[in-house]
């Protein structure tokens, strides 16, 4: 789960640039303190964060010297006040990097801990890779600070407010709100930290890994049924029944630590468990593939509109039957932001 991640598929500028000091390292050998957990040996992964974090901490960075720049061409007289950049600003300090953060949070945090164990700056591989993780590291503190920061500071009354819907959606995106149902992406990306750092930190310790990952779900799944209702009815329920299911194969996790001679009881247990996790990601890729299949339906259905729409006026406008009504359009753009909603951050 934590190893399939869109990240993956793009190019790697930092570990190419660095191939030469990378094989003079493998060719010189690794001390075990330099090599990451066994599991991860075993699937062929290094501790090296230039290997595993590099592109995504490269695709952040690159999106935030983008803001950067927009936000200082806007220092110029002439474009001060320009609503296309204005607009620009917004989406891309929340709908795009925002979002880049909530999807890559969880393997940026798996490279930074990596790196971690086998931190060192003996040799200028290891110097690099340890300024990157450090780098990464204060970009992950800062980025979930400021996301909790403008969710805690916002009440639902002011969230739901259509302007502000337009800037912050991206963090409580498809959640009704209502209580702390806010938070869920974030508690989402808090259980898949917390998933990273037993797998990491407390290899040894199998039982405190499985029993810290059951509180929170349970705590998890208490939230849920709280505070949480998606606005997708049927998402919902998938989201609930896959949490139980997650939570029902932790325990029956916990159940193979306990030792016994009967091999029957593992295998049973094993496939117990086996049956719980893959049920749960089943339903949800069922659900996934329903929604490509009405979101094929709903594309057909708007492109069929689009014509008949175009159709009828250009049918219209050739027998001189069609005039053009004058409306009076309010466009979004920073400013009318914050004049509406003054506790909103540029």
């Amino acid at each position: 789960m934590l190893q399939s991640s869109i990240w993956d598929k793009l190019p790697n500028p930092a570990a190419s640039l660095m191939e030469t000091f990378y094989e003079k390292v493998l060719g010189n050998g690794l001390d075990s303190d330099l090599l990451p957990p066994k599991k991860f040996v075993e699937d062929e992964m290094t501790s090296f964060f230039v290997e595993n974090g590099s592109t995504i901490l490269l695709t952040n960075f690159s999106l935030l010297l983008l803001l950067l720049m927009i936000s200082s061409s806007k220092r110029i007289r002439t474009l001060k006040n320009n609503k296309i950049l204005k607009t620009i600003k917004i989406y891309l300090k929340w709908n795009i990097l925002a979002r880049t953060f909530l999807e890559n949070g969880i393997p940026l945090a798996l490279a930074i801990l990596l790196q971690l164990r086998a931190l060192s700056f003996d040799g200028t591989y290891f110097v690099i890779c340890s300024i990157m993780t450090i780098m990464a590291s204060a970009y992950f503190i800062a980025a979930i600070t400021f996301s909790f920061k403008v969710l805690y500071q916002r009440n639902n009354k002011e969230l739901e407010l259509n302007l502000a819907r337009k800037v912050y959606r991206t963090l409580y995106e498809g959640v009704i709100l209502k209580d702390h149902a806010k938070y869920y992406h974030l508690a989402l990306l808090a259980r898949g930290i917390l998933v990273v750092f037993l797998i990491t930190m407390v290899e040894d310790l199998p039982a405190l890994q499985i029993l810290s990952l059951i509180l929170f779900d349970v705590l998890f799944v208490l939230y849920l049924f709280k505070s949480v209702e998606m606005e997708d009815y049927k998402l919902n329920i998938i989201i609930k029944a896959k949490e139980i299911l997650i939570l029902a194969g932790e325990v029956g996790i916990l159940f193979l630590s306990f030792e016994t001679t009967s091999e029957n009881y593992y295998k049973i247990t094993g496939w117990i468990v086996v049956g719980f996790f893959v049920t749960g990601i089943l339903i949800e890729i069922c659900y996934m593939i329903l929604l490509q299949i009405l979101g094929i339906k709903e594309i057909k259905r708007k492109i069929i509109s689009s014509f008949q729409t175009i159709k009828f006026y250009l049918s219209k406008k050739r027998k001189g039957k069609l005039r053009s009504p004058r409306v009076r359009i309010r466009r979004f753009n920073e400013s009318t932001v914050i004049s509406e909603n003054t506790s909103l951050e540029n």
